[in-house]
């Protein structure tokens, strides 16, 4: 008995690949500088920046700290109440859940917003809860 032929595709069954034309590479590309020296080959890098200082308009703590315009604090231990008593979120409020070792706790999302991140245990293990 022959195998029937597969219906042809239809267009949203087609994977759609994007028209893109890739750039053409010359020669000129691919020939080795003029200068006999290889300092043009190296490109400037924040490696190589001076110091953030109060001239230059960056401070060493906006950096090393990470906090630029909106700062965020981590939930560190964060307190946890059981499912019943919980006051302030509603029925389609979003929580991310975490279950290890038979604890289960959940982190909702509004809070998660301000903090981006959770430092706590489940299931007896240290965990980081990220948003």
């Amino acid at each position: 008995m022959p195998i029937p032929d597969s219906p042809e595709p239809s267009p949203s069954q087609e994977t759609l690949q994007p028209q893109i034309e890739a750039p053409q590479i010359t020669e000129e590309f691919n020939q080795p500088s003029s200068s006999s020296d290889s300092s043009d080959l190296l490109k400037p890098t924040a490696a190589l920046a001076a110091p953030p200082t109060p001239e230059s308009g960056f401070r060493r703590e906006k950096i090393e700290d990470g906090q630029g315009l909106w700062p965020f604090v981590a939930l560190n231990d964060p307190e946890f109440v059981a499912s019943d008593e919980v006051t302030y979120l509603q029925p389609l409020d979003l929580v991310l859940g975490f279950s290890f070792n038979g604890e289960s706790k959940a982190y909702p999302t509004s809070m998660m917003w301000f903090h981006h991140v959770a430092n706590d245990s489940v299931g007896g293990k240290p965990v980081a809860i990220t948003y």
